[in-house]
């Protein structure tokens, strides 16, 4: 917070003459606010604006200028309206949202763009790019909708878990633990693979518990390795279709799909969706990084909390700095004691359920969570 008040200062004193704004110390103290007042605002013209100091006042903002300035407080210093004023242009006359960065952000007083622990929020910084589509945006409306925004990250909106599992063989490794996820009210997902070699009355049952059953590939194989050996299309009917179509047999229509190995590539991608609503890659390279997503995304990368890979330590500080309208995706395999490392141990799995419910986070089903992230205004 102090961090964040600093910046703020330091944009005051930096930007007291922003671009545009002209040369404000021969004015005296009280010279605008003794003009304006003393005129009709909506009758001043270009001219007579650029005359008290607005420079950066031209035909195509006359309008807009003098719309703000009825708006504002005419007490303060002159270069203090005038900063004002013409940062409001300044941010009225972009075209695209392409030069928006948190530096520019900062220059036009938009401020409130950083998290909590002082870092950018990315997404609050995506929400004022959405607003410009072309000039004519009023700085007003973005500052309103930016703290709207920073309201509900704060009071409104979950912070999510989304827990997966992976592969048919663990199955019963699962059903052993559902105790486990009862205990914290948790829900999670499970990606089936190799769906027809197994009891489906043990998906069955995880279903009318309320897990969400995903597909994981009839072959689980390598998607980028199988493509370049043997072509999308077959790819596609052995790996997906033949799945597909024998779990709607039986009664269960997984809207995502999880990508073996994480092994992806756009051409799959494509194909992927063409069938499912999302999609989940994997990432479970040595010394991981867990990432944060935030809002709503068809297609995310799921972390590793295999044994061979956890950090709980980094888990927890994840989870810590999860804000409203953000996910953290994690996957493992086997629950307990397993015969190679692709699992993770009821501890850990307890531990990061324990710890994420004490701090009144949602363990909610892979597709859940995001159709939830995707409710977020």
């Amino acid at each position: 917070m102090y961090n964040l008040k600093l910046k703020s200062l330091v944009l005051l004193i930096v930007t007291t003459s922003f671009i545009g704004c002209g040369d404000t110390e021969s004015q005296s103290v009280n010279t605008i606010e003794h003009n304006l007042l003393s005129k009709d605002i909506s009758n001043l013209t270009t001219t007579e604006l650029q005359n008290l100091g607005f420079n950066c006042v031209s035909e195509n903002t006359v309008s807009f200028t003098k719309s703000y300035l009825s708006g504002i407080n005419l007490n303060n210093p002159n270069s203090l309206i005038i900063n004002e004023v013409c940062k409001a242009v300044f941010f009225y006359e972009l075209d695209s949202n392409s030069p928006i960065n948190e530096t520019l952000l900062l220059k036009v007083g938009l401020s409130n763009i950083y998290k909590p622990n002082g870092s950018v929020d990315a997404w609050a910084i995506d929400k004022v790019k959405e607003m410009i589509i072309g000039k004519g945006t009023d700085i007003r409306d973005v500052k309103y909708e930016l703290e709207q925004f920073m309201l509900k990250r704060e009071r409104v909106w979950p912070k999510q878990i989304s827990i997966t599992f992976d592969d048919g063989i663990v199955v019963d490794s699962i059903l052993e633990h559902l105790s486990i996820f009862d205990k914290y009210g948790a829900r999670f997902t499970y990606f089936v693979s190799h769906f027809e070699q197994y009891d489906r009355r043990k998906f069955h049952i995880l279903q009318g518990y309320g897990v969400e059953i995903g597909h994981h590939g009839a072959l689980h194989v390598n998607a980028v390795d199988y493509i370049s050996k043997y072509g999308i299309q077959k790819w596609e009917q052995n790996e997906l279709l033949g799945q597909l179509n024998s779990m709607k047999v039986e009664g269960f229509y997984p809207e995502a799909f999880a990508y073996p190995y994480g092994a992806f590539s756009s051409e799959s991608d494509e194909v992927l969706s063409k069938h499912f609503k999302f999609i989940r890659k994997f990432d479970s390279r040595p010394n991981i990084k867990y990432r944060i997503v935030s809002g709503a995304h068809s297609i995310v990368t799921s972390y590793s909390i295999d044994d061979h890979r956890i950090d709980l330590k980094q888990i927890k500080s994840m989870i810590d700095e999860l804000q409203g309208g953000d996910t953290l995706f994690i996957s493992s395999h086997a629950i307990g004691e397993w015969f190679n490392e692709f699992h993770i141990s009821k501890e850990h799995l307890e531990a990061i359920l324990n710890y994420g419910t004490s701090k009144g986070i949602v363990f909610c089903g892979f597709s859940d969570c995001i159709k939830q992230s995707e409710k977020l205004r």
